[in-house]
């Protein structure tokens, strides 16, 4: 919201100011990646793909004697992810500082 004082009375006016833009917006062109592709010629392989991903995650967070079986849930509140980046940069993740659920704080 903008304030503009004219004539001794105060004016309020909405502003929408963009923070962030899309790779479109910012290149001027959209490139296609891998997985795009993939949906696109080959939906059935996505399991594949997926099985492929799962096995290649559980080989790195079995260090850690955890286990994913399925990505969508397991990795959307990303502790999963911030153990398995710290795994393959191999920096330290403090074990007894984070909590996989808000109910256990």
């Amino acid at each position: 919201m903008s304030w503009l004082k004219q004539e001794g009375i105060l004016h309020t006016a909405v502003v929408t100011k963009e923070l962030t833009s899309t790779t479109e917006m910012m290149l001027g062109r959209f490139e296609r990646d891998a997985f795009d592709t993939l949906l696109d010629h080959a939906p059935d392989k996505l399991n594949v793909v997926k099985t492929s991903l799962i096995t290649f995650v559980n080989k790195h967070l079995n260090k850690l004697n955890l286990e994913v079986t399925e990505l969508e849930t397991q990795f959307a509140d990303g502790v999963y992810l911030v153990l398995l980046m710290g795994l393959l940069e191999d920096y330290f993740v403090p074990l007894y500082n984070f909590f996989s659920d808000a109910r256990e704080l």
